[in-house]
Order: structure tokens, then C-alpha cells, then sequence
């Protein structure tokens, strides 16, 4: 329950005429569940329920979200930092939408 679902159906032919027809199969997703429910953005990569992972700050010269760890794979919450004495502009956020908005 409160799932996405997805799948096939395969429809065969049958009967006297089966060897005139071709079989078809079709795919079919789905969301099994309360659809308000869920959360509309994805939580941030270190807390629970994340999905994608991408709600994270972000800086203008490396390629790794602020207070990743390559090291370990992971975040340290008190590496994520930022100096007014850097050269790059600043940092950006980003967030990942799980589905259509019509507000937050």
C-alpha cells in the first residue's frame, strides 16, 4: 500500500481462430494508495524516506553536494559549510519533485 506499481498484462488469443490473431502485451503503472499522502518533495539524502536523494546545497566548484563525504559515501552534517572568504559565488540549492505541483 502507498506504492507505485507497474507491471505487464499479456493477452493470448484462444479459441479457433487463435492462429489468426498475434498476442499483445501491454504494460501498465499505477499508485496504490492514499495519493496525497506522500510527500511532494523528496526529503533530504541524510534523513529517512528519501527517494531520489537530491535535495541538497550545492556549491559553484565542486561536483559533490556540500558535506558529502567521498571517503565514506556519505554526509557529515558538520562539514557542510561555506567561507565568505571563497571565490566561488555562492552556493544553489536543488530539490527533487516527486510529482506534479499545483502548490507546496
Amino acid at each position: 500500500k502507498d506504492a507505485f506499481i507497474e507491471g505487464f498484462v499479456r493477452l493470448v488469443p484462444t479459441g479457433a481462430n487463435k492462429d489468426k490473431a498475434v498476442p499483445l502485451t501491454m504494460p501498465y503503472m499505477g499508485y496504490l494508495g492514499d495519493w496525497t499522502k506522500p510527500k511532494n518533495i523528496d526529503p533530504a539524502p541524510w534523513s529517512d524516506g528519501v527517494f531520489v536523494g537530491y535535495t541538497v546545497l550545492w556549491d559553484d566548484v565542486s561536483e559533490v553536494p556540500l558535506g558529502y563525504d567521498r571517503m565514506t559515501n556519505s554526509f557529515n552534517l558538520d562539514h557542510m559549510t561555506i567561507s565568505p572568504n571563497t571565490f566561488a559565488p555562492g552556493v544553489y540549492p536543488s530539490f527533487q519533485v516527486l510529482r506534479n505541483l499545483k502548490e507546496t
